[in-house]
């Protein structure tokens, strides 16, 4: 028996245990176990929760959240907003997918440097550049200029009181009512152009316009109907009739148009003697109806097409040295003073010095007499020299009366660049950047004029110096491919841009997109399998040595070459077949499958001891050379030149070699017979046996984008073309058996070419073919003699 002592102890033990496993009396069950918690789950209230999403126990047991609050990683969330239009929710945010560098046409894609998101496609950024004509960034305008108050001012934002659209930016000015007389006109200054749009309500309104000429200038007047942009030809529609005045500040009348414009617009131009050679000072110009009715709208636009003191050579101006100083060679009417040569000045050391442009008169007393002027140019420009005899001043007519110059110009050693004779008028002597490449892209630096007489002594001339472009001037003028601008070389060369439509040297194709599979790709490089031109080249030694060098230039499978041509370079590429070949050679002007105006290089094949096979100088696209022959095995070379001495031109020489598509298979003298020819740059045999003997071949313009035909007769067998002894006529029918055209001898000799290739093909009728059936015939020609009735032929064929 338990003491009590005892008992109560036990009592107490027992109690500590009920506490601390939390087992008890439960109506006569077990003890209760209490819950197993998993994962990142804890026991809060006697329930197992995940702090991090339980709103009731947020963070930590017993933390509620709020009303509407969800719980997110262990924090209280307010509710969700929800998300606009056209918006996405990517981590709790609202989104636009089409737009948003971060999660660019998904949640969680993020473009990389130098991307941004557009329609949810990461795309390269297009920077902003001020006076590229492109509206881009935060732009308001861009004009293609940098120029301020035109407009659009040098940071390209829209300037106060003009309204600017579209890209180029073409930027207005609006007409301000009333400004019925000169008293209350519209105040306007046309630095060089501006634009303005008004409104000649109500009937028997009267608009009018104040301009400030700052010094001597020619204007250029014109009316256009209200909704002309300036970015097409003009328009004058909507019945408008205007009449165009403009007045001096004493409110003479110097000049009135009524119909000079488009249809019933006005035009007063700076060949109308009252708008040309004005003096500094206030012009008025009025707009108003013919008749007297209402013009709901229209647009004025004028220009200042010369101002003398601006530093650029406009209109009838000789000079123009950015002052309106008299004096120093060039007067304050920009017309060129005519001082005296300063005895001696027999060579370059004792040359008097003049600034360039210059008027200069001088004598030449004895046939041995010389004149020496020297001048610089400042930046790279195109000069013209000329001289006229003693009379003339800049301004009368041109004369020669009585003298025989010679004119040369030398560089700043003394030694001649170019010279001579009789080029100008009568027997003076004319060095123009038109006819003589000397004189164009002159580069910055000292030059020296020399007038020496050609047999006799001169008892007066005149000596005249004119740049007639200035790199650097902000015009693009003469010889200049751009002048200022981005995208513009200190040397007024376009500087290679790809996606820019221009073709600029080493770009291969630029069609005015960064896209690729579409003929040029986005590097607007030269395609697989091109090669490019390694000089020295310039003869057959070269050639061997090109041959073999690293990288190695040579011909001895189908290839293209791409390089430039200088007017007095040549290039000689060596050519070498392992069997006997038919290759078709041809040239393209700036990319492959065009020739644009310019390029008259001829094409020779030579043989193996530097005599020549064959030449051409036009077979090709337009103006561009081409020869299809059938060679031997061997070496040969290849020899591109430019006979006509012209600028630096960009080519590329294609060289295919033809692959046979088989042989004729008799009789096909009709189209229902024809022998079927499935290549689309190779060669088919044949052979005309009598006078009447036709060949027909079937050729397939496969599905997809038309192609075009080029399709030439050459030799088969001994008879030649160039020697007459094979004479043929070459016709395209179209699937219904229908004559679509001809050629006799377009080929070498009496042989035949149609070509219906490039922008401007030579057939038409053979130009941007359709997918489908079409045929060849190859006929001898009717009045030809019997000799060349019969002969062995291949016809080459190209579709592309």
């Amino acid at each position: 028996m338990l003491s009590r002592f005892e008992w109560l102890f036990a009592r107490l033990v027992l109690a500590a245990l009920v506490a601390t496993t939390g087992c008890g009396d439960s109506g006569g069950g077990g003890p209760v176990e209490p819950p197993q918690c998993s994962g990142q789950q804890v026991l809060c209230g006697g329930s197992c929760v995940s702090t991090q999403t339980d709103a009731a126990n947020c963070g930590t047991c017993g933390n509620a959240c709020g009303a509407g609050f969800t719980c997110s990683a262990g924090q209280c969330q307010p509710p969700p907003v929800a998300c606009g239009a056209g918006e996405n929710r990517c981590n709790g945010a609202c989104v636009n997918l089409q737009t948003s560098a971060s999660n660019c046409g998904n949640c969680g894609t993020v473009c990389g440097a130098g991307l941004t998101c557009s329609a949810g496609v990461c795309t390269p950024v297009v920077m902003a550049v001020c006076g590229d004509g492109q509206l881009t960034g935060s732009e308001t305008c861009d004009d293609g200029n940098m120029q301020q108050n035109d407009g659009c001012g040098s940071s390209c934002q829209a300037e106060s009181g003009w309204r600017c659209e579209s890209a180029p930016s073409r930027c207005y000015r609006q007409e301000i009512e009333p400004n019925d007389t000169a008293a209350n006109a519209t105040t306007v200054q046309p630095l060089s152009s501006v634009w303005i749009r008004g409104a000649s309500t109500p009937s028997g309104d009267v608009d009018v316009y104040q301009i400030t000429l700052p010094a001597v200038a020619d204007l250029r007047i014109t009316t256009f109907d209200g909704s002309y942009t300036g970015t097409a030809p003009g328009t004058c529609a909507n019945g408008i009739d205007t009449l165009l005045e403009l007045r001096n500040e004493a409110g003479t009348v110097l000049e009135s148009d009524d119909d000079s414009g488009v249809d019933f617009c006005s035009a007063i131009s700076e060949v109308d003697t009252g708008a040309q050679r004005l003096p500094a000072g206030k012009y008025f110009i009025s707009v108003k109806s013919l008749d007297g009715s209402a013009i709901p709208a229209y647009t004025l636009l004028v220009e200042v097409t010369a101002l003398c003191g601006n530093g650029r050579i406009q209109g009838p101006e000789l000079c123009d040295d950015g002052n309106l100083a008299s004096g120093d060679g060039c007067s304050s009417a920009c017309t060129l003073e005519k001082p005296m040569e300063a005895e001696p000045n027999d060579t370059p050391a004792a040359a008097n010095s003049v600034p360039a442009p210059f008027l200069m008169g001088g004598a030449l007393s004895s046939t041995t007499d010389k004149d020496v002027f020297r001048f610089t140019l400042p930046a790279t420009s195109d000069l013209e020299l000329e001289t006229f005899d003693g009379s003339f001043s800049g301004s009368n007519a041109r004369t020669c009366a009585s003298i025989d110059t010679k004119l040369e110009l030398l560089d700043s050693t003394g030694a001649i660049l170019t010279s001579d004779d009789d080029s100008g008028v009568g027997f003076c002597s004319a060095l123009k950047p038109g006819t003589d490449r000397v004189m164009r892209r002159l580069p910055a630096g000292t030059y020296f004029a020399r007038v020496l007489p050609f047999d006799t002594a001169v008892t007066a001339y005149s000596l005249m110096a004119q740049v007639r472009a200035l790199c650097g001037d902000g015009q693009v003028t003469g010889s200049e491919e751009c002048d200022g601008g981005a995208n513009c070389t200190a040397t007024c060369e376009r500087a290679p841009r790809c996606g820019d439509g221009l073709l600029d040297y080493p770009e291969y194709c630029d069609d005015g997109n960064m896209v690729s599979g579409d003929g040029c790709d986005n590097t607007c490089a030269a395609p697989q399998g091109t090669s490019i031109e390694v000089e020295p080249n310039n003869s057959i030694a070269d050639a061997n040595a090109r041959a073999t060098s690293s990288p190695s230039v040579r011909i001895n499978a189908t290839t293209r070459i791409v390089s430039t041509l200088s007017a007095t370079d040549e290039d000689f590429y060596r050519m070498e077949l392992a069997s006997a070949q038919v290759v078709r050679l041809e040239l393209f002007h700036n990319g492959l499958n065009r020739c644009d105006p310019g390029l008259a290089p001829e094409l020779m094949v030579l043989n193996a001891q530097g005599s020549m096979i064959a030449s051409d100088f036009d077979g090709g696209i337009r103006t561009c050379s081409a020869l299809v022959l059938s060679l031997p095995a061997g070496t040969y070379y290849v020899w591109l030149g430019q006979p006509q001495l012209l600028d630096q031109v960009k080519y590329t020489l294609e060289v295919s070699f033809q692959a046979s598509a088989g042989q004729e298979a008799e009789p096909n003298d009709t189209a229902a017979t024809a022998t079927a020819v499935s290549s689309t740059d190779g060669f088919v045999r044949g052979a005309i046996a009598t006078s009447t003997d036709k060949d027909f071949f079937r050729i397939t313009v496969p599905q997809g984008r038309p192609l075009s035909l080029r399709a030439e007769v050459i030799e088969g067998g001994a008879k030649r073309c160039e020697l007459d002894e094979m004479d043929s006529v070459l016709e395209l029918y179209d699937s219904t058996g229908a004559l679509l055209t001809r050629d006799d001898s377009g080929g070498r000799g009496d042989c035949s070419r149609l070509d219906g290739t490039g922008s401007v093909p030579a057939h038409e009728e053979a130009s941007s073919l359709a997918p489908g059936t079409y045929y060849l015939s190859v006929i001898p020609y009717s009045t030809t003699s019997t000799s060349s009735h019969s002969f062995d032929y291949r016809l080459s064929i190209i579709l592309r």
